[in-house]
């Protein structure tokens, strides 16, 4: 049921399994009720509920994480790398690296599996990347922010035209005209600005002909070179796509150019897909806009993919 997108039947079934064989202490009907609660992960993600999510990552961990047993040793461990991934999301940095933190430790020991060990490596990198606080922007930071964009988006400016370039630069820098109907978020590393994202919560005021006005839209994706494959660019969009859920729209979309292939290897790791029929030919912008979208409501487009 949660694979063909029944997101609500699929949730009753496993939480009724859980009820019925939850106290069973057999391994093997133990390894099921974990299976279940992966299942209400899957479809409270696909439903948008983060914080439920959570809870049934917090059971997971609580019900096997004493076992000895290989199997729910892995399934204790992924429980927290989807754990600390849906704090990332919420912008909630510190809960992330501690849920991380409980993983490695946790799968400290012998019986290392080749599941988890893989686990045990995805948590050491994630560990290992600086650590991204994202919140809104200050007025006090307007300035900055906007020299901050120009800056990014440099190289690439040479790559247009005089004209499009002077109103992208206008455009970048009037941030207090672009939040009365968007949000702009700042990425910072060791309290240093190192990226923008300005989340449109829907697409009424997207200047895209024939844009899905009920989409939301992230805009001016930036990153400092200087801090640049840090992993930035993927906090931000991450971000963007939380609150998408939380204001319960359909499905997240954007342009980008051809030439800005590292901004599109990002979107397409957080499970973007190119919709090809919202291109857009902009008047000296160097190569037609590429349109993308992450559908919030179907299956397989999970920013927590199972492993």
């Amino acid at each position: 049921l949660v694979r063909l997108g029944r997101y609500d039947e699929g949730l009753s079934a496993c939480r009724e399994f859980t009820a019925r064989y939850g106290a069973a202490r057999d391994a093997p009907t133990q390894a099921l009720v974990a299976g279940a609660l992966r299942f209400q992960g899957l479809a409270l993600d696909g439903l948008g509920r983060l914080r439920e999510e959570l809870a049934a990552c917090a059971e997971t961990v609580r019900r096997f994480g004493g076992s000895a047993d290989p199997v729910l040793r892995e399934v204790t461990a992924q429980a927290l790398l989807a754990s600390a991934s849906i704090h990332d999301e919420l912008g909630e940095s510190e809960r992330a690296r501690a849920a991380l933190e409980e993983l490695l430790a946790r799968g400290a020991g012998a019986a290392v599996t080749p599941t988890l060990a893989e686990t045990i490596r995805a948590a050491q990198d994630r560990l290992a990347a600086p650590l991204v606080a994202v919140h809104d922007v200050r007025p006090e930071q307007f300035d900055e922010i906007g020299a901050l964009t120009v800056r990014s988006f440099d190289e690439f400016l040479s790559l247009t035209d005089a004209a499009f370039a002077e109103h992208f630069n206008q455009d970048a820098r009037d941030l207090r005209s672009r939040l009365e109907a968007a949000q702009v978020l700042v990425g910072e590393v060791d309290g240093r600005l190192a990226g923008t994202v300005t989340l449109l919560p829907d697409g009424v005021s997207y200047e895209m002909p024939q844009w899905p006005p009920e989409w939301a839209v992230v805009r001016l994706l930036a990153v400092d070179p200087a801090f640049r494959g840090h992993g930035v660019g993927r906090r931000l969009v991450a971000v963007c796509v939380a609150r998408a859920r939380d204001l319960g729209a359909p499905a997240i979309g954007l342009h980008t150019a051809d030439f800005m292939a590292a901004a599109q290897r990002v979107y397409t790791g957080l499970g973007f897909e190119r919709v090809p029929d919202f291109d857009a030919d902009l008047p000296g912008a160097g190569s037609p806009a590429r349109a993308f979208r992450l559908r919030l409501r179907t299956p397989g487009q999970s920013l927590r993919a199972p492993t």
